[in-house]
């Protein structure tokens, strides 16, 4: 299977010095592709990705595009 695209973001808690406290849903990581890849890699990399940002939860958001045939 290839995934043509994907959008991941971290997000996290981060602490703030000025308020003395931590602010939460902070954006820590980015990662976008529009180039695609291999589902096995792209596991792989979420894997890695999961270790990273210990206590992680998890959310997918899956779309599948069915083929387009001309007519």
């Amino acid at each position: 299977m290839f995934i043509d695209k994907y959008n991941i973001k971290v997000i996290g808690q981060e602490y703030n010095s000025k308020k003395e406290k931590y602010d939460n849903d902070m954006t820590k990581l980015t990662l976008n592709c529009n180039d695609g890849v291999h589902h096995k890699k792209f596991i792989a990399m979420l894997e890695e990705l999961c270790d990273a940002h210990e206590g992680t939860h998890l959310e997918l958001d899956i779309t599948i595009k069915q083929h387009q045939y001309d007519n």
